[in-house]
């Protein structure tokens, strides 16, 4: 199978993420978030978005927009991603499952 070439989708969802001209970078997806993590990247910061349940967070990197763009493009092709949308899509079954029987 050819790699993904657009850095920003991933399986069954996009990856949501935002690069500043200060240097730091704001993830909003927790499988990527880990793996910029696995790979050395530094965190800043991390942030509880608004009243949401379940709850979301932002999480912040030190790092360019190049350096996220890379991580992006190997977190696609990785067994991590292949992994992550599995999780997904069992807890989607899980919740379809749980609505029919409630």
């Amino acid at each position: 199978m050819e790699p993904l070439t657009d850095p920003r989708r991933v399986l069954s969802h996009t990856l949501a993420y935002r690069a500043h001209s200060d240097g730091t970078i704001e993830i909003y997806d927790l499988d990527f978030a880990a793996y910029c993590l696995l790979r050395d990247l530094a965190i800043a910061d991390m942030v509880e978005e608004g009243n949401r349940r379940p709850s979301r967070f932002i999480f912040t990197f030190h790092g360019t927009k190049e350096q996220i763009q890379q991580l992006a493009v190997e977190y696609t092709n990785s067994d991590c991603a292949k992994f992550a949308d599995s999780v997904r899509r069992l807890k989607k079954a899980i919740r379809s499952t749980s609505m029919r029987e409630g």
